[in-house]
């Protein structure tokens, strides 16, 4: 049984926007708007007992980066946070939750593993170049425990 639970995220550049400023003075890295638009949509997946065994969240970032040189901008995805490991009493071995993130342009998909009865939380960052050494960084914390 899978349920889709959509969501609508307006981040204020102060929050969660970081730049990083690496370019020579004849080139401007490109910057996103100061307010961003970016809309979230969990796909959870349940087993036959009705228990939450996986979800899937999509990230689409609907304001695009800007470059005042007018340069193409490419995007880059990423995330932190987002793998998890557990360590168990005793002589059990640890155990590692890998989740898989994978993005083109301004939209990404992220498969998120389960801890403690709930799908993990991470921030998922999307970097803004423009192939000439500028760039922008937008960070996206998604779940309910976002350190």
């Amino acid at each position: 049984m899978k349920t889709t639970i959509p969501t609508r995220l307006v981040a204020v550049v102060g929050a969660l926007l970081a730049a990083t400023v690496a370019y020579s003075k004849d080139n401007h890295p490109p910057a996103f708007p100061e307010k961003m638009e970016i809309v979230t949509s969990t796909q959870n997946e349940y087993d036959e007992e009705g228990r939450l065994k996986g979800g899937t969240t999509t990230i689409e970032v609907k304001t695009p980066a800007i470059d005042p040189d007018g340069d193409t901008i490419t995007y880059a995805w990423s995330g932190t946070d987002i793998d998890h490991t557990q360590f168990p009493t005793g002589d059990a071995k640890k155990i590692e939750f890998k989740s898989t993130l994978k993005g083109e342009g301004l939209k990404a998909i992220w498969t998120r593993v389960i801890i403690m009865g709930e799908l993990a939380s991470g921030i998922i960052s999307l970097k803004a170049s423009d192939g000439k050494g500028g760039e922008a960084e937008h960070r996206i914390a998604i779940g309910r425990r976002v350190r």
